[in-house]
């Protein structure tokens, strides 16, 4: 296990506030940190039996948010702690749990309750070839083996099987693909491959492409888009893009009012939006990311008022919602 503390600042926040995809890439960091501890090497020197050098690549996570912890409660300019435990699985796998809260507020216990934002993961050692290999003897640090299979593996495989579903009593229903190129410098590095969480960011701006709709028609009220609050992420990876490539991004989206307001803190939660999407390779249509998540649309329950009635036109107009 190791907790590290870290300052938020403008290369992971910008201006305001944490994000779903920069918490998981201090994640990440961390994790990286807890490979190569009490070694002298950083994770870019591990190699495999045959000197060629490895990377632990994502193949599934799940980042889950307690409604009375947001991600965006933690500030730029504000000190975290980040907590990590890394189990090896067999030669080339890892099973990875991470938390973060406050400083002071993370230590061992953290990883098994639902006090603040946590998130579980399965990641492979892979070459540049993207085959899985072994790091050789002595280039990571001492990890603990798994005492049974990772969750990881059993849940790729119900992602695999399970279909889309929506809700009968969905109020609003779209689907739609929209294609996305990968840029050099915005997306991607030169000769890298596009970073996981850069998928979760492609799939946030599809799910606002949806909602705002377009010049012509509204689907959602625009002043309540910023009230979505991530609640459940859960991501299984199957390949890589990189620059060049052209995305297609199939998404899904259902939102469901809430029949009565349900109380969160000083909040009020009034809908919850469903996600699912698929991100392919728009040349080969090779499947390379689904993504399924769960948001809250939550209100300031000083603001309770105009917003729910601002739901209410919404919904009595009839005409928006695309079934």
């Amino acid at each position: 296990m190791l907790i590290e503390t870290v300052e938020l600042n403008l290369a992971n926040t910008g201006l305001g506030a944490l994000n779903e995809e920069n918490l998981m890439a201090l994640f990440a960091n961390v994790q990286a940190h807890s490979l190569i501890a009490q070694t002298d090497r950083v994770l870019s020197d591990v190699v495999d039996i045959d000197n060629q050098p490895l990377y632990p690549g994502y193949v599934w996570l799940n980042l889950t948010v307690p409604d009375m912890q947001p991600i965006d409660q933690f500030k730029v300019w504000k000190y975290v702690d980040i907590g990590v435990k890394v189990h090896r699985f067999g030669s080339t796998m890892l099973e990875s749990e991470y938390v973060i809260g406050p400083c002071g507020t993370i230590n061992k216990n953290s990883f098994t309750q639902n006090d603040w934002p946590r998130m579980k993961a399965l990641s492979v050692f892979i070459r540049s070839d993207d085959m899985p290999s072994a790091p050789a003897i002595n280039q990571l640090a001492e990890l603990p083996s798994c005492t049974q299979v990772p969750t990881g593996l059993k849940r790729m495989k119900m992602m695999e099987q399970a279909s889309n579903q929506n809700s009968e009593s969905a109020d609003l229903i779209l689907q739609q693909q929209l294609k996305y190129p990968v840029f050099l410098g915005r997306d991607v590095s030169a000769n890298k491959n596009l970073m996981f969480s850069q998928y979760i960011m492609i799939t946030n701006v599809t799910e606002q492409q949806l909602l705002q709709g377009n010049q012509s028609q509204s689907i959602f009220p625009q002043s309540l888009i910023p009230h979505f609050h991530l609640s459940d992420r859960e991501v299984m990876f199957s390949g890589h893009a990189a620059f060049g490539t052209t995305l297609t991004v199939d998404t899904q989206l259902s939102l469901t009012t809430m029949k009565e307001p349900f109380k969160i803190g000083e909040d009020i939660i009034l809908a919850e939006l469903s996600s699912t999407s698929h991100i392919y390779d728009s040349n080969t249509d090779k499947l390379l990311t689904k993504l399924v998540s769960k948001k809250h649309l939550r209100v300031p329950k000083n603001q309770y008022k105009k917003h729910n009635e601002t739901m209410k036109i919404w919904r009595n107009k009839g005409n928006n919602s695309e079934k």
